[in-house]
């Protein structure tokens, strides 16, 4: 029998035996999981194995007070003196799901922080109720109101991070009566 299909029998049943399934390659070994160990055509010549790739890391949440509903978007609007930056969104809404890039830019980020910051559904019962409220007939639709619910600025449409920022930029955040 040829010394290499003799010894190529020998490891195929070694590895059967431990319970890992190999497949050969003319350099390397593929593992049937997550890990794979690279070999070279010298075996004495170790070889690194492959490192995992990173996912990529998620964007950072808003530093600012972020309200899960409407409701608690008043009332830490109220407790901390700040203006309700109110954004209604879908998640079936194609122009809303571009904005969330605009969301994740480190200067509308930055003046979103000097605001309470709440993302409605306007899929949900009270999305739709509130979105009624303020008459929002398409989205996104963005409002900056007080903690009387009074409107003080009304943006509709999609915005990219320059028109975004100038649009934040337009309202003093700190004027809160």
């Amino acid at each position: 029998m040829n010394k290499t299909l003799f010894l190529s029998l020998i490891i195929g049943l070694t590895l059967i035996v431990c319970g890992s399934t190999y497949y050969f390659t003319k350099s390397s070994i593929v593992e049937n999981s997550e890990h794979n160990f690279p070999i070279s055509d010298n075996w004495k010549t170790p070889v690194t194995p492959i490192k995992p790739v990173k996912e990529p890391e998620k964007p950072k949440e808003i530093k600012g007070l972020t309200a899960k509903t409407y409701s608690e978007a008043l009332t830490l609007s109220k407790e901390n003196k700040k203006l309700a930056l109110i954004i209604f969104t879908s998640k079936n809404c194609s122009a809303c799901q571009a904005m969330k890039s605009t969301f994740e830019d480190p200067k509308v980020k930055e003046l979103m922080d000097k605001y309470v910051v709440c993302f409605v559904d306007t899929n949900t019962m009270e999305g739709s109720k509130v979105a009624r409220k303020y008459k929002i007939n398409s989205i996104p639709a963005i409002l900056i109101i007080d903690h009387r619910e009074e409107t003080i600025k009304f943006s509709q449409g999609r915005q990219n991070s320059s028109q975004f920022t100038n649009w934040l930029n337009s309202v003093n955040p700190d004027n809160f009566n």
